[in-house]
């Protein structure tokens, strides 16, 4: 990852450096609270569950021209996001489509100092601002939540007369819109207008017609066209040129539906541009005729049974305090221990959460914001304010660790848009393989650090060629817990395809080895030939694809003269796995002294060529230890290895603590594990569990989800490990529902700190 300065310098930096000027966007601007009323919280709101993000103020009141990052509730779909910030006179909901893009797939332009990034970026669709026409001077009992066990956002207050007022939220895969229903304890009480307010710089008018909202328009490559439609229950609604209206409706029901004609197989990435308006008119008409209560249903019944398929309780967990409250309390050391374990056991699901709201439909994956990006509709509209780093598709850390939980969580399905999309891009669409032969390389595909929808990059960091290698252990990680035959036969092309690639890029070294030519340690030190990183990643690739061969036998299709130039290349293969010795150069480390053995990172340079102090953000040496499992424990180079972990420290930006959770993890260090998380809780999450970079990158939300989930449990050493890495903090506890490679389903119980049951279920048959 790395970080864009403002559009007016022609100067790119490291993304993980210090960022001042993001903090001040954050933290230094208030917004004025005139146009809210006096807000007074409620004293006896109780979650209806216990997996609930709940607050007694509104988000629109909190500091920050960037809200959305901050204090924004989301909800999604997988292909429809929204985010509310629960403001009573005038509420904003800001409104995403997973395929909202600029840019083209001709958009990389090396060798040029980018002022912006000419591949485009990530846009959000629109805002709906809807402004209560009761006007109350006050209200109480305010509060508001996010309920990610029914994947329902709501708010409520009471006005002056007593009456109640709520607002619920949804984001209806069935239904594929988002849906509010607003409604009052009283008939006759719901007074509001409806606005649609265009987000993007690029001009497109807003024609209200009938008790609707439509808007249209083309980016370079894209056209894309919005809906809402409001229908109210009573009392009297109007449609004006720039907003609708209701006056004294018993409820209304809010719907909005956006498309584009994106199309991932289509040689332009466009089709049906045509029939897009009638698409996303008949599925607004059908919603509206269906009512909120059956949009309700199909929701639940759509999104119930993949949230409850994993449990984890912790014994004494108490869900009694506001969630930024809580927060505050955690990180100050106030909390009892039922609300530590609380917000742990929240901050595990809502990473699951994420990845049903965020993967699903189209087969694209989810970005460094998942789907969500906001926009204030208070300021002018800033894209690098607004997406940081474009919300783009990070090829170097990021989008792999939004799908890190998928197996382990038991949301395999929700791993399929990212698959897809490399599957689809590697053999199908030309530009990873054109961008292989751009950096010498006649056969296979590859592709940049920094990417768009359209197969296209930005020229950062573009001598990273190692993205592809990468790419593909994911495949095969979803055939190891799905034990998909089908599946490995649509994917091994592309794993066979990278493996060309490096078979014919590789070097041999002078003793013998065969080395990745001119590689990086993601993000620093220096450009060299065989990096550990690079090392273990191919050696990763050729292991696989050579074991995906042997699964597949004759279907594999693959002749005897490649299968032998693959073996002796792995066979020959520099592992990456060399140790030198710590000079205590960086001073003493926790658990670390001159002379301990670590993992080198540069096989021809010593660690000192590093970024100085030694806390680097990346961990690039230790994909050995995770996400892959080529380390055995008692080894030398494990030892080594976790040397190298103690060597980086327990503090980072957000996304490197997620890492680190899962790394320590791999060590049986439980306890470790636990302040790496605690770290991420108390210093790493925004009052609406963001994980911050800083600024918002869901990579570290996920990052965590799956670093608990290895506490727990582990399958990568031709085994199931239960309970390798429990912290002496859970002492007792129950999950059920994780996943070990095999296709086997998982839950335990566990007390005083020792398993008492464990249940193993063979979904595919075979032995444990």
């Amino acid at each position: 990852m790395k970080k864009h300065v403002a559009p007016s310098s022609r100067t790119l930096l490291s993304c993980c450096a210090a960022l001042p000027m993001m903090l001040t966007a954050l933290q230094c601007h208030c917004q004025s609270t005139d146009s809210e009323c006096s807000i007074t919280g409620s004293k006896t709101y109780t979650p209806a569950d216990k997996f609930t993000l709940w607050y007694t103020s509104p988000g629109t009141l909190a500091p920050g021209l960037n809200k959305w990052m901050t204090h924004a509730l989301p909800v999604g779909n997988g292909q429809l996001g929204a985010q509310t910030l629960g403001g009573v006179l005038q509420e904003e909901i800001s409104l995403n489509e997973k395929t909202l893009w600029t840019g083209s797939s001709n958009g990389t332009q090396e060798g040029t100092a980018l002022t912006t990034h000419q591949y485009g970026s990530y846009r959000p669709f629109e805002n709906i601002i809807i402004t209560d026409l009761n006007n109350p001077k006050e209200v109480t009992d305010y509060w508001r939540d996010l309920n990610i066990a029914d994947a329902t956002s709501s708010m409520g207050y009471k006005d002056r007369r007593g009456v109640e007022f709520t607002r619920t939220l949804i984001a209806s895969n069935p239904d594929n819109v988002i849906a509010m229903k607003l409604s009052a304890s009283q008939p006759g009480m719901i007074s509001s207008s409806f606005k649609m307010v265009p987000t993007m710089s690029e001009n497109h008018s807003v024609d209200y017609n009938n008790a609707t909202a439509t808007f249209s328009g083309k980016f370079e490559t894209l056209s894309y066209y919005g809906e809402m439609k409001v229908v109210a229950y009573g009392g009297n609604l109007s449609t004006s040129s720039d907003n609708i209206s209701v006056e004294k409706a018993d409820s209304v029901l809010l719907l909005f539906c956006g498309m584009t004609d994106y199309d991932p197989l289509s040689p332009t990435y466009t089709s049906e541009t045509a029939s897009l308006a009638g698409k996303v008119e008949t599925t607004v008409s059908n919603a509206a005729a269906k009512g909120w209560y059956s949009i309700l249903s199909n929701h639940l019944i759509d999104y119930k049974p993949y949230f409850d398929r994993v449990s984890l309780d912790f014994e004494g967990a108490v869900n009694n305090l506001p969630t930024d409250s809580l927060q505050r309390a955690y990180a100050a050391g106030n909390a009892t221990e039922g609300q530590k374990r609380m917000l742990e056991q929240l901050y595990y699901q809502l990473g699951r959460y994420f990845t049903i709201a965020a993967s699903r439909g189209v087969d694209l994956p989810s970005n460094l914001q998942g789907i969500w990006s906001g926009f204030n509709v208070f300021r002018p509209y800033n894209s690098y304010q607004e997406q940081p780093w474009n919300s783009d598709i990070h090829a170097n850390i990021n989008v792999q660790m939004n799908y890190w939980p998928s197996e382990t969580t038991n949301l395999s399905e929700f791993h399929l848009p990212f698959l897809n999309y490399i599957i689809n891009q590697a053999t199908i669409q030309p530009q990873w393989r054109d961008r292989a032969r751009k950096v010498g390389q006649p056969r296979g595909w590859t592709l940049l650090t920094e990417n768009n929808i359209f197969g296209s990059g930005s020229d950062w960091g573009s001598d990273y060629v190692i993205a592809n290698a990468w790419y593909c252990s994911h495949l095969w990680q979803h055939y190891l817990f799905t034990l998909d035959k089908e599946f490995l036969k649509r994917a091994l092309p592309a794993m066979l395809d990278a493996c060309r690639f490096w078979t014919d890029r590789l070097v041999q070294a002078e003793d013998g080895s065969y080395e990745c030519p001119n590689e990086w340690s993601p993000e620093h030190g220096p450009v060299e030939n065989a990096t550990a990183h690079s090392q273990q990643i191919v050696s990763e690739l050729f292991a696989n694809t050579l074991d995906a061969i042997k699964v597949l036998g004759s279907e594999a299709n693959v002749d005897t003269a490649e299968l032998a130039l693959l073996n002796d290349r792995y066979n020959k293969l520099d592992r990456g796995l060399a140790i030198e010795t710590y000079t205590g150069e960086y001073g003493e480390k926790d658990g670390i002294n001159p002379g301990d053995p670590i993992l080198r990172e540069w096989k021809y340079s010593p660690y000192t060529v590093g970024e100085k102090g030694g806390y680097h953000r990346h961990l690039s040496h230790l994909m050995c230890l995770y996400p892959y499992s080529q380390l055995k424990p008692g080894t030398p180079e494990f030892q080594a290895a976790v040397n190298s972990l103690k060597l980086r420290g327990d503090n980072a930006t957000g996304w490197s603590l997620g890492w680190k959770s899962n790394l320590w993890a791999r060590t049986g260090d439980g306890n470790h594990a636990h302040k790496i998380l605690s770290n991420a809780l108390s210093n790493r999450v925004t009052p609406n569990l963001y994980d911050s970079h800083p600024p918002f990158q869901i990579d570290g939300n996920y990052g965590v989800t799956s670093g608990m989930t290895e506490m727990l449990l582990q399958s990568h050493n031709d085994g199931i490990d239960l309970l390798p890495g429990l912290p002496d903090a859970w002492q007792s506890g129950e999950v059920k529902g994780l996943m070990a490679r095999g296709a086997f389903e998982v839950d335990q119980k566990w007390s005083d700190g020792s398993l008492k049951s464990a249940t193993v279920k063979a979904l595919k048959g075979g032995e444990c």
